[in-house]
C-alpha cells in the first residue's frame, strides 16, 4: 500500500468541459450521507441546456461500463439532481476510496465527451491506469477487519491514519499500515456503545441535550458532544 500523498496525485484525468457543463468538485464519500449509505466517490456538476434525465442515464451506463472493466461488478451508481446541477456517485471498496475518485472522473470524462461530441480517451489505456492505482492503494488487511467486525456486530471506524474496533473502553486502535489479522484480535474485549446522531437546521443542540437528560433520568451514563 502506497502513501496517501502518492495516491492522491497518481493520475490526472482529462475531462471535457464547456461553460454549459462543468465539474465543480470530486471527492470521496467515506460513509453514509445524503445521497445513500455507501462509501465511494461523488462528482458535483453544474450545467445548462442538458436534461437531468439525459445526464443521469448516461452516467448510469458509462459508470457501469467502467466499474465492470476494473472488476467492481458489485458496486453501484446513483445521481441526485438539484437546481442548476447534479451529484453523480459510485460506490467503492473501503480500501479504494482515493482510487474511486479517479474511477468517477474517468467515467464522467467518457460521458462528457459524448455530451459535448468530442473524442474521449483510449478506454483500455484509461482502465490500465485505474488498475495500477487501485493496486497501489489496496489494503486487504483493512477489508478483512471490516468483514470480521461486521460479522461480529463490532463497529469499525477508520480514516487515513488509524482503524478502531469497538467504542470507548471496549475499543482497540491500530495504524492503518500495521493492521492485525482478524484471528490475532481479542474480540472478547471489544464492544460498541449505543450512538445516536442528530442532524438538522435548528434545534440540534437542544435536542441533543434533551436526549442526554432523558438517558440520565433513566439511569444511563450518557456522553454528549
Amino acid at each position: 500500500m502506497d502513501s496517501i500523498e502518492d495516491i492522491e496525485d497518481a493520475l490526472t484525468i482529462d475531462i471535457p468541459q464547456s461553460d454549459a457543463l462543468l465539474v465543480e468538485d470530486c471527492r470521496r464519500l467515506t460513509g453514509p450521507g445524503l445521497l445513500w449509505d455507501h462509501a465511494g466517490a461523488v462528482l458535483q456538476l453544474s450545467f445548462s441546456g442538458f436534461a437531468p434525465d439525459q445526464i443521469a442515464d448516461l452516467w448510469q451506463t458509462g459508470a457501469r461500463n467502467v466499474l465492470n472493466a476494473i472488476g467492481w461488478n458489485n458496486e453501484t451508481t446513483t445521481s441526485r439532481a438539484y437546481e442548476g446541477g447534479m451529484n453523480l456517485a459510485l460506490s467503492a471498496p473501503m480500501d479504494q476510496l482515493y482510487s474511486s475518485i479517479f474511477v468517477a472522473q474517468t467515467a464522467w470524462s467518457i460521458c462528457a465527451a459524448k455530451l459535448l461530441s468530442v473524442p474521449s480517451g483510449d478506454f483500455d489505456a484509461l482502465i490500465r491506469d485505474l488498475k495500477s492505482v487501485m493496486l497501489r492503494e489496496a489494503n486487504p488487511a483493512l477489508i478483512a477487519l471490516l468483514d470480521a467486525g461486521q460479522s461480529r456486530d463490532i463497529d469499525v471506524l477508520c480514516d487515513d491514519d488509524d482503524l478502531s474496533l469497538g467504542h470507548g473502553a471496549g475499543s482497540q486502535t491500530w495504524p492503518i499500515t500495521a493492521l492485525p489479522a482478524p484471528d490475532d484480535v481479542d474480540w472478547s474485549v471489544l464492544h460498541n456503545i449505543p450512538v445516536a446522531l442528530i442532524t438538522g437546521t435548528n434545534g440540534k443542540t437542544t435536542t441533543t441535550r434533551l436526549c442526554a437528560a432523558i438517558a440520565k433520568a433513566a439511569g444511563k451514563v450518557a456522553g454528549l458532544t
